[in-house]
């Protein structure tokens, strides 16, 4: 469910004014980009937020933010889009692919019997809006050491324990595109805690990092990335958004309730019920 008004077109007849389309202005101006990664980090509580072309761009540099190196095993579930396993390949690593269970989510035990050596993360998808078992991916990261990535490209909003889905692991990857419950056409974004994986993603997603003012804080030592920038108009329409994501998840649970009581007895188990982004039946 897509909500645009006359807020969104006010976002963008005010960047076509301004005349700055890219998101980096002169010093001392926060651009649309840098507001809404300060909402958004505030939104989900936590550290840090990166706005980016897509949401496959958003899963290749947290994926790169983990420091992954050549022949890293990642673990993605049989049912995602085709981007979960091909931002693995860009990344250079190699996605291994674990079974579903009822839920159309990873079946931690299926997880568990592909872990390796070489296993260095594992991908949670939110397929559908539907919560994965957080609970048990966690507990099989945390025992292995591994990294846990959750793609919440279908689900902005969802929940697990009361928790936001994107803020149970790692780091959390998000989608805009024309398909999802927020939207600007085309866009992405990664949320994390950590300070490295946050460097790590935002030297990949621009090759001109080293003349950017934000590079001049890191720690990481600076590599060549790739050309994954958002433009202003990203920034700009997303701001307003993100305001309407409890509005509208409101109003999708209150439609999917419809559904659900007619249809009930062909509903699939679900993780957590009342995490569920009620996108899909």
């Amino acid at each position: 469910m897509q909500d645009f008004g006359e807020k969104e077109i006010a976002a963008v007849t005010r960047i076509l004014r301004k005349k700055r389309l890219f998101r980096y202005l002169p010093a001392g101006q926060p651009s649309e980009c840098d507001l809404f990664e300060q909402e958004l980090a505030r939104y989900f509580g936590v550290r840090r937020s990166l706005v980016v072309s897509n949401g496959s761009n958003a899963l290749i540099c947290a994926l790169v933010g983990l420091g992954l190196r050549s022949g890293d095993e990642v673990i993605v579930p049989a049912y995602t889009f085709v981007a979960t396993p091909g931002a693995v390949l860009a990344a250079g690593a190699v996605p291994v692919v674990a079974n579903i269970d009822a839920t159309l989510t990873l079946d931690p035990e299926d997880v568990r019997q592909k872990i390796t050596r070489r296993t260095r993360a594992i991908i949670a998808v939110h397929m559908d809006g539907k919560p994965a078992n957080m609970r048990a991916l966690k507990a099989l990261a945390r025992k292995h050491k591994l990294f846990l990535l959750e793609d919440v490209a279908q689900a902005i909003g969802g929940s697990y324990g009361g928790k936001l889905l994107g803020t149970l692991g790692d780091a959390g990857c998000f989608s805009f595109n024309q398909f999802k419950t927020l939207s600007c056409g085309e866009g992405g974004a990664l949320i994390t805690r950590r300070q490295s994986i946050y460097e790590r993603a935002v030297i990949h997603h621009d090759m001109g990092c080293s003349f950017r003012k934000v590079s001049k804080q890191f720690k990481t030592p600076l590599f060549l990335g790739g050309a994954m920038r958002a433009s202003e108009f990203v920034g700009a329409i997303m701001r307003p958004q993100l305001r309407k994501l409890d509005h509208v998840s409101a109003r999708l649970r209150q439609r999917k309730d419809i559904f659900s009581h007619a249809l009930s007895e062909f509903e699939r188990p679900l993780n957590d019920a009342a995490g569920d982004c009620a996108t899909s039946i």
